[in-house]
């Protein structure tokens, strides 16, 4: 078997092409040889009937013309002689060699009558011979190299008495033959015209036939010439037919001469179809790793022809694939002891992996995970600002991510993480997963959380001693006017009484007069003796040393005892009073305290309902004791009645009601220490009713 290379098949259309012409070439030869014969011997046999049926015409016609009848054959001959084209000319000779009648073409005169005369006449004495061969035919040459086919018959005339004659006809075969040559000319045209069609026809035949085997060769001579590949074949007594460049730049020195023969061919020795070979030495490149491929070659009758073996250099492939088993090695010893959440999640948004780190932040197994889309570890408030990101990542709007939310663990505590994710995407730009690491920010969270309210509380703290400032400045205002009020008053007195006894005129004064100034003086210091009472309680509130002496206490009767201790200021202020309700309600209460919250009540009434009535209710529901005090005054604005419980706080201002702003912050704390509860309903311009209600430790007794 020749060896392969780009000669052998490059001239592969012409050689096919010329063997199918050639084929051709002689098929259409042998086909008009043939024809031309036939048609040459058919033309042949049909002159030479025409020409034996003019004689045997001429022959039979003359023989019966009698002898009276020469000129009629003379006039018969004529007429011959102008309706056949071929038939040149005709003579009659009787067996005396006298001549009877010619008759002949214009072209032909000069040659009958001084050339061919005489040798026509000879036939007379051949006329036993032509009776026994029935005619003779011979062939002359005249005019021009015209070749006549001459033919002697005898005739037997009634016109000279049973004597005999010849008769000679020239038929001109120069007709014939040009019909003949035509006829091949015709026919060779025919032949050149179906030979163009032929070549025409042969030319896209092999051209459709040596296509694919062209293409094939190409591509397979491409493949030896710029494959990085190392391929050989041989034959099948083992013989090299064809080598790739690679394999000659890798293992030759020349085109044919292995530098090592052995070692070259070692690629391919033994029965294994495929295997790797490490350490094989080549010409400039030194030790490379090859994986070898051997396969059998069969011809299209399916016979066993030869073996291709190919090899491929993988000695950066080993590389890599070692380097790349030593990262992956590497990338999962990362992810799995890693300290941070390292997982995927698919298009579906559902987990497809996670590690160790992340199952311990969540408290769910990678196999749990599974099954759950990130939805269910987020926090509900968190789900949207997660959702808006996977979205943001799948659409392409960014190749990252960074955020923090809330996670929610299997056992339904709440953490934060830091999430920073990004997106892989397979070789078309299709979103694969996102590969996501999830820092656990729990405890910075809530440290942050701490500082956070720990800020807050020192503002609140902050505003609040502002306030306690702003409000001690100001309590300290009213506290130093109110204790100044009684003060002055009393010192007015004391310096008119000194006044009066120094002069001696004590006496002038009337008793009623003298009364009126002691009861002046002490409700001064019982105003003096209330307002550092008030202070005394803050205090002991503020430090919690606010003690309780209780005792059983009749709550309506208490309510009486007051409201007649009141019964002067009552009249004073014009305080129409009045009290309602059960009078047995029996209670375990400090009645010292109880009595401070009453009178402080009492006196807000006809300080704020002067000219008013007043009405007090003592009554028992829902197990507890509860007494109403009603005045119909200027009322509480709704956003103050949660204020004015509050400590030196008032809802009307100081030049118009006097007082530090405790009384109803101490009610509010004296009544709460008792277990109880105060509140108001009020508003604006229709008076305001204070609702004290208070537990009955030991039942309560109710009665008319």
């Amino acid at each position: 078997m020749k060896k392969f290379d780009r000669d052998n098949f490059k001239n592969i259309n012409f050689k096919i092409g010329g063997a199918f012409f050639a084929v051709f070439a002689l098929l259409i030869g042998i086909l008009i040889s043939i024809t031309s014969y036939l048609f040459h011997n058919v033309i042949e046999s049909s002159e030479n009937r025409l020409s034996q049926n003019i004689t045997n015409v001429l022959s039979i016609s003359i023989s019966r013309i009698s002898f009276s009848g020469k000129y009629h054959a003379q006039i018969f001959s004529d007429q011959l002689i102008e309706k056949e084209d071929s038939l040149k000319y005709i003579v009659i000779l009787d067996d005396s060699g006298d001549i009877i009648s010619k008759s002949y073409n214009p072209d032909y005169q000069e040659f009958i009558e001084s050339k061919h005369l005489n040798s026509l006449k000879s036939y007379t004495s051949q006329i036993s011979d032509l009776n026994k061969a029935g005619n003779k035919i011979s062939y002359v040459t005249c005019c021009e190299n015209q070749t006549i086919k001459e033919i002697a018959m005898p005739y037997y005339g009634s016109f000279d008495q049973g004597q005999i004659g010849v008769i000679v006809a020239g038929i001109s075969s120069f007709t014939t033959h040009k019909d003949i040559t035509r006829s091949r000319l015709i026919l060779m045209l025919l032949g050149l015209f179906v030979t163009i069609i032929g070549v025409i026809i042969i030319y896209v035949v092999t051209n459709y036939i040596s296509y694919p085997i062209i293409r094939l060769a190409t591509m397979f001579q491409g493949i030896l010439e710029f494959a990085p590949i190392s391929v050989m074949v041989n034959d099948k007594d083992g013989r090299t037919i064809a080598l790739s460049d690679e394999f000659k730049k890798k293992f030759l020195d020349k085109a044919d001469e292995f530098v090592d023969v052995n070692q070259a061919t070692q690629l391919f020795k033994g029965p294994d179809l495929e295997k790797m070979l490490t350490d094989v030495p080549t010409r400039h490149e030194g030790i490379l790793t090859y994986l070898t491929l051997k396969f059998p070659l069969f011809d299209s009758m399916g016979k066993f022809y030869g073996v291709c073996g190919i090899a491929t250099d993988v000695t950066e492939r080993e590389r890599f694939q070692k380097a790349l088993l030593k990262s992956e090695a590497d990338y999962r010893s990362i992810y799995e002891t890693s300290p941070v959440g390292i997982l995927n999640i698919g298009p579906d948004g559902h987990f497809q992996r996670c590690n160790r780190a992340f199952e311990e932040f969540v408290g769910y197994s990678e196999a749990e995970l599974i099954a759950f889309s990130f939805k269910h570890t987020t926090h509900p408030d968190d789900v949207e600002v997660s959702a808006q990101e996977m979205k943001a990542l799948l659409a392409g709007s960014k190749s990252n991510v960074s955020f923090e939310k809330r996670f929610i663990r299997k056992d339904g505590k709440t953490v934060w993480g830091h999430v920073s994710a990004s997106v892989l995407r397979n070789e078309k730009g299709e979103f694969v997963k996102t590969i996501s690491i999830v820092e656990n920010i729990n405890e910075r969270k809530m440290a942050q959380e701490a500082r956070d309210k720990l800020l807050v509380q020192e503002q609140i703290a902050r505003l609040e001693a502002q306030k306690a400032v702003n409000a001690r400045d100001e309590f300290l205002s009213i506290a130093s006017h109110e204790l100044k009020t009684p003060l002055t008053t009393l010192a007015l007195q004391t310096q008119l009484l000194n006044r009066l006894i120094e002069q001696g005129r004590l006496n002038t004064l009337s008793k009623e007069k003298q009364q009126d100034m002691l009861r002046i003086s002490r409700q001064h210091l019982e105003r003096l003796s209330l307002l550092i009472d008030s202070l005394l309680d803050v205090s002991r509130i503020g430090a919690g040393k606010l003690a309780l002496q209780k005792v059983d206490i009749n709550l309506y009767d208490l309510l009486n005892d007051i409201l007649q201790h009141f019964q002067m200021e009552f009249k004073e202020k014009g305080c129409a009073i009045s009290l309602a309700g059960d009078t047995k309600i029996i209670g375990h209460w400090d009645k010292l305290r109880l009595e401070q919250v009453i009178v402080n009540l009492i006196s807000n009434a006809i300080k704020f309902g002067a000219g008013k009535p007043i009405a007090v209710k003592a009554f028992v529901e829902n197990g507890k004791a509860k007494f109403t005090v009603r005045d119909m005054g200027i009322g509480i604005s709704k956003e103050n009645q949660t204020r004015i419980f509050e400590r030196f706080e008032r809802a009307v201002s100081i030049n118009s009601f006097g007082g530090l702003g405790l009384g109803l912050y101490i009610v509010k704390e004296l009544v709460e220490t008792h277990g109880g509860h105060i509140s108001v309903e009020s508003e604006l311009g229709e008076g305001a009713m204070f609702i004290v209600e208070l537990p009955l430790n030991h039942g309560a007794r109710r009665g008319t």
